[in-house]
């Protein structure tokens, strides 16, 4: 049984503001980290025998192959800005992975939510465990934190109160081709300029519809580059 998301924090914006708080805003060795995080919330036990694997999880930094940390953030983030990351992130966050244990019958890792996405659209089911063991291969743990996760930040499906699911806007196939031990491909991943992020997007509706604040938002997270046309 694998866990897709780890239970030691659920991944919402104030614990995403605490984690990036807590952690060190530039590229050190991983001695100087563990350092670091003596100091830290948590504690450096605490921290590196639990907390660590949800930070991983959702991209907040990875250790390299010559025991480098890399950051995510360089600075502190507000809740609004960590909302905007998570939606990013699980968009594109994949099983299994390097922080999670599990899903041998799973042959290449899979996007999480496109292939809910994929499932629902494409095959009958009776229950929501159902849907758990055609996507994973396997029945799952901790499947409230999935489901919380997917219905705060997903933008393709939703679960209702009663597990009923349903697809909330349709999307174009997507696909992951890392291997599930590759660290800095996983962190990569979630990068917003990343040459698998779609280059082009167009966001469309009604005048003071909050179309050029989510922009903006998005641009306070990514950084600055793209840009932005406007046409009629």
């Amino acid at each position: 049984m694998g866990d897709p998301i780890a239970r030691v924090q659920n991944p919402y914006p104030k614990n995403i503001v605490e984690f990036v708080r807590n952690l060190p805003k530039e590229e050190i060795t991983y001695d100087e980290f563990c350092k670091y995080m003596k100091n830290c919330k948590w504690g450096a036990k605490a921290f590196f025998s639990s907390y660590y694997q949800i930070c991983c999880q959702v991209g907040l930094y990875y250790i390299d192959d010559d025991n480098i940390y890399h950051p995510r953030f360089t600075k502190n983030i507000t809740e609004e800005e960590a909302t905007v990351y998570l939606r990013h992130w699980f968009s594109r966050y994949y099983v299994p992975n390097p922080y999670t244990k599990g899903f041998d019958k799973l042959k290449n890792p899979i996007l999480v939510e496109q292939s809910f996405y994929e499932y629902l659209k494409n095959n009958e089911y009776n229950s929501i465990e159902d849907v758990f063991v055609g996507i994973f291969k396997e029945p799952i743990g901790n499947p409230d934190i999935l489901i919380n996760t997917i219905n705060n930040y997903s933008t393709l499906i939703r679960i209702t109160k009663d597990k009923h699911l349903f697809i909330k806007e349709e999307a174009e196939k997507m696909e992951v081709m890392n291997s599930r031990d590759d660290k800095k491909a996983f962190f990569e991943h979630f990068n917003y300029n990343s040459i698998s992020h779609p280059h082009n997007r167009i966001i469309f509706g009604a005048p003071g519809t909050g179309k050029s604040h989510k922009l903006n938002e998005e641009a306070k997270i990514f950084g600055n580059n793209y840009e932005r046309v406007t046409f009629h």
